[in-house]
C-alpha cells in the first residue's frame, strides 16, 4: 500500500514559446520550448519519497512540488538522485527529526534534520536549480544551508524566519532578489559572491550586518539599511560596485574594516553623529566618492596604534575636500593616500596624531595648517603632495616630524617652529620648488634635505649645527659663509642677508659659428658678478671688459630699445643678458671655452628677490626668471636644439620661439609688447655687428665682431 500520492509523472503545462528561423526560409516561425518535466508528491509518511518514482524517473524530473513530512533520507534522494532539478517547491513540507542523516560534500559530511530549520548544507550545490520555495514554517537557516547554487535566480523565504546563518547564500551567483523582512540575525558571508543580486530587503529589527555579508555582490544597488542598525561588519559591502548611495541610519555606531572598500559607484557618505569608530580601509578605493561628512563624535580614523594599515579613504580619487571633526584624535596611516583630487583638508584642535603616509600622493592638496594639539606627524605623511605649497606648523605645538614627512611635495618655503621636539631625516627631500627653510628650532639640523643639490636657503634662528658639507646656510646674525646657486634650481630670497662668497655654475657646450647667430644662451643672476672662471680655473671676461692677463673672452649682450643687442662688459644683479662662449673649429683651442663656467662674487649683500624689471626692446621685452616659466604661445624661449620653421633651418641658440619649451631658473625669455597683436612665428637675434660680422676675416682668435 502506497503511503504517498504521486500526481502526474509529466507536466501537462504548456512550455514557453520562442521564435526560430528555418534556414531554408526567410520568415521566422514560432517554436515551443520543451516543457519542464514536472512532478507533485504529497507525502504522508517520512522516508518514502524515492518509492513514488519509477526506475530512472528521478533523474528526469525538472520541477518538483513536494508536501508533507520529509526526513533526512528523503533529502538525500532529492539532493543526489535528481540532477536535472530546476524548480523545487517545499512550501508545504514538514521537516522530521530522527536519527537518520543526509550527506553533504559528496557524503564526506553527515547531518541530522531539525524541525523548522534548514540545517547545514541541506540544500547546497544543486547544479541546475533556478527556483526554490522553502517550507512555510521554518524559523532558521543554518550555516551553508543553501550555499553554492550557482543557477539559483529566485528564492521564497517565509516570514517566520528569524535567523540566517553564515555562508547561507554564498556563491549563489545568479540570485537576484531576497526578502528577509523578519530576520533579526545574519551570519558572516551570508550573501558573499552573489554577483547578480540587485536588491535585498532587511528586517527593521536587524542590528548587525556581519562581516563579509555582501562582499563581491557587484550588482547590488538597493539595500536600505534598517533604522535599528548598530554595526556594519568587516568588508560587509566590499566590491559592491553598483552601490551609489547607502544612507546610514542614525542608530549606527561602528563601521568595520573595509566595509565599503572598492564600492566604485558610491558617491557620498553622510555619517551620523552616533558613529564613534571608523576602522581601516572602510571606504578604500571608492573611486567615485566625492562628498564625505564625518561624524562629529568620531574618535579616530582607522585603528589606533596600527601603523601599517589604515587606508580608510585611500584611493578615493574624486574626493575633493574633507573636514576632520574636532573629536578625532588619531588619523591612521594611509587614511587618505592617493586621493589625487583632494584639494582641502581641515584639521581642528584635538587632533594628536597624523599617521604615516596618511595623505601621501594627494597631488591636488594645496595648503595644510597643523593645529597645536598635534604631537606627531608620521613618516611620509604628506609625501608626493606635488601641489602642496603651504605647510603651516603651529608655533605653539610640540610635534615630532618623522622621516620624509613632506618629501617630494610642492613646498616653496617652510618654517620649523621652536616648539618642534624632534625631526626625522629627509623630511624635505625632493622638494624641487623649495627655496627657503626657516629653522627656528633650537636643535641641531639633521639631514632633512640634500641642500647642496638645490638653490634653497636655510635660515637659522639659533646657534645650532648643520651637516658639515652644507652650503647656503645663513647664520643667526644674517651672514652666510658660502652660497652656491645650482643651475635650473629655483631661487628666491625672502629675507636679506650677506654672503661672504656666492657662486653660480653653468655648463656651456653649444658651438658658435663665426659670422652667424648661433650658440647663444640667456642668463640672469641675483648678484653682480666679480670674477668668472672656466673649468680649469682660467679667468674669463666679456669682450671689451677691462682686465690684464685675461686672454679668454666671451660675448655678453643686452637688449636695446630698437630690438638689437649691444655689447656690455659686466653682469649686473637681476638684469637679463645674452651670453655665448667661443667654441668653433675656426678658433685656436686655447681661446675656446667649453664645459663648466663659474660666476662668483665676495662680500655680497643680497636683498629680498625683487620683481624682475624686463629690458625693453621695442616690439618685445626680455624677462629674466629665477623660477620655472611654462612654455606658452606668449613665452618666446631660445632654442637649445636645432630648429626649423618649415623652410629654414636654424642653429642651436639663434632664435626665440613661442611654446618651444619651459624656461629654467637663471634663464631669460622674450614677450611680445603688444598682447593683442598676432603671435610672431619666432624672433631672431640681431646683434650690434649685424652689418659687418659676415665679412669679418676669421683668424685663430675670436673677436667681438664675430657674432
Amino acid at each position: 500500500m502506497l503511503l504517498a500520492t504521486a500526481i502526474g509523472s509529466f507536466s501537462a503545462c504548456q512550455g514557453d514559446v520562442e521564435e526560430w528561423v528555418n534556414p531554408d526560409q526567410s520568415t521566422s516561425q514560432p517554436v515551443t520550448k520543451a516543457a519542464l518535466v514536472e512532478k507533485t508528491v504529497a507525502m504522508t509518511e517520512a522516508g518514502k519519497f524515492a518509492s513514488f518514482f519509477q526506475e530512472g524517473e528521478l533523474e528526469t524530473i525538472q520541477k518538483l512540488r513536494v508536501s508533507g513530512p520529509l526526513d533526512a533520507s528523503d533529502i538525500d534522494a532529492i539532493r543526489y538522485q535528481m540532477p536535472r532539478l530546476e524548480v523545487l517547491d517545499m512550501k508545504e513540507v514538514e521537516l522530521i527529526e530522527s536519527d537518520k542523516t543526509y550527506g553533504a560534500e559528496d557524503h564526506r559530511e553527515h547531518y541530522k534534520l531539525k524541525k523548522g530549520v534548514i540545517t547545514p548544507k541541506m540544500l547546497q550545490c544543486f547544479s541546475l536549480l533556478v527556483t526554490l520555495v522553502l517550507p512555510k514554517d521554518i524559523t532558521e537557516i543554518e550555516d551553508y544551508g543553501i550555499y553554492g547554487n550557482k543557477n539559483l535566480v529566485s528564492i521564497e523565504i517565509p516570514v517566520t524566519v528569524k535567523k540566517v546563518g553564515a555562508h547561507v547564500f554564498k556563491s549563489c551567483s545568479s540570485l537576484q532578489k531576497v526578502d528577509l523582512p523578519n530576520v533579526e540575525t545574519l551570519g558572516e558571508r551570508v550573501f558573499e559572491s552573489c554577483g547578480k543580486l540587485t536588491k535585498v530587503t532587511l528586517s527593521p529589527d536587524l542590528q548587525v550586518i556581519p562581516d563579509y555579508a555582501f562582499q563581491y555582490c557587484g550588482s547590488l544597488a538597493d539595500v536600505p539599511l534598517p533604522s535599528s542598525l548598530v554595526s556594519i561588519g568587516v568588508s560587509a559591502f566590499r566590491d559592491c560596485s553598483s552601490l551609489v548611495d547607502v544612507p546610514l541610519p542614525s542608530s549606527l555606531v561602528s563601521i568595520g574594516t573595509g566595509a565599503f572598500a572598492n564600492c566604485k559607484s558610491l558617491t557620498s557618505v553622510d555619517m551620523p553623529n552616533t558613529v564613534t569608530t571608523l576602522e581601516n580601509g572602510t571606504y578604500q578605493n571608492c573611486t567615485n566618492l566625492k562628498d564625505v561628512k564625518l561624524s562629529d563624535n568620531l574618535k579616530r580614523i582607522g585603528a589606533e596604534n596600527d601603523h601599517y594599515s589604515g587606508s580608510s579613504f585611500e584611493g578615493c580619487q574624486n574626493l575633493a575636500s574633507i573636514d576632520i571633526p574636532a573629536s578625532v584624535s588619531w588619523i591612521n596611516s594611509f587614511s587618505f593616500k592617493n586621493c589625487v583630487n583632494l584639494k582641502t583638508v581641515t584639521f581642528h584642535e584635538g587632533l594628536q596624531v597624523i599617521g604615516g603616509k596618511s595623505f601621501q600622493g594627494c597631488s591636488s592638496l594645496v595648503s595644510v595648517s597643523i593645529p597645536k594639539s598635534v604631537t606627531s606627524i608620521g613618516d611620509e605623511s604628506f609625501e608626493y603632495c606635488s601641489s602642496l605649497n603651504e605647510m603651516n606648523l603651529s608655533q605653539e605645538g610640540t610635534p615630532e616630524i618623522n622621516s620624509s614627512a613632506f618629501a617630494y611635495s610642492g613646498l616653496s618655503s617652510i618654517t620649523i617652529p621652536e616648539t618642534v621636539t624632534s625631526v626625522g631625516g629627509g623630511i624635505l627631500n625632493g622638494c624641487s620648488r623649495l627655496t627657503s627653510i626657516f629653522w627656528e628650532c633650537n636643535r641641531d639640523v639633521p639631514n632633512i634635505i640634500d641642500l647642496n643639490s638645490t638653490s634653497c636657503l636655510l635660515y637659522l634662528s639659533h646657534d645650532v649645527k648643520c651637516p658639515s658639507t652644507w652650503k647656503n646656510v645663513i647664520e643667526p646674525g644674517g651672514v652666510a659663509q658660502t652660497i652656491v646657486l645650482k643651475n635650473e634650481k629655483r631661487y628666491l630670497c625672502p629675507k636679506a642677508f650677506t654672503a661672504n662668497k656666492i657662486s653660480y655654475t653653468r655648463e656651456f657646450t653649444m658651438k658658435t659659428i663665426p659670422g652667424k647667430a648661433a650658440g647663444w644662451q640667456t642668463i640672469i643672476l641675483p648678484f653682480s658678478v666679480q670674477t668668472i672662471t672656466d673649468k680649469d680655473g682660467n679667468r674669463l671676461a666679456p669682450f671689451m671688459a677691462e682686465g690684464d692677463g685675461i686672454w679668454k673672452r666671451f660675448w655678453l649682450r643686452e637688449l636695446q630699445a630698437d630690438g638689437t643687442y649691444k655689447d656690455v662688459t659686466a653682469i649686473e644683479a637681476n638684469k637679463p643678458y645674452l651670453i655665448a662662449m667661443p667654441n668653433a673649429e675656426e678658433y685656436a683651442s686655447e681661446y675656446c671655452i667649453s664645459g663648466n663656467v663659474t660666476f662668483e662674487a665676495d662680500n655680497v649683500s643680497l636683498g629680498e628677490t625683487p620683481e624682475i624689471v624686463p629690458t625693453d626692446g621695442g616690439a618685445y621685452s626680455m624677462y629674466g626668471t629665477y623660477d620655472w616659466v611654462t612654455g606658452t604661445r606668449k613665452v618666446y624661449a631660445l632654442n637649445l636644439d636645432n630648429w626649423s620653421d618649415g623652410s629654414v633651418y636654424y642653429e642651436k641658440g639663434s632664435v626665440f620661439v613661442p611654446s618651444l619649451r619651459d624656461v629654467a631658473p637663471f634663464e631669460c625669455y622674450l614677450q611680445n609688447n603688444n598682447p593683442s597683436a598676432s603671435t610672431r612665428g619666432f624672433i631672431g637675434i640681431v646683434g650690434s655687428h649685424a652689418s659687418t660680422r659676415a665679412g669679418h676675416p676669421l683668424g685663430s682668435k675670436p673677436s667681438v665682431t664675430d657674432m
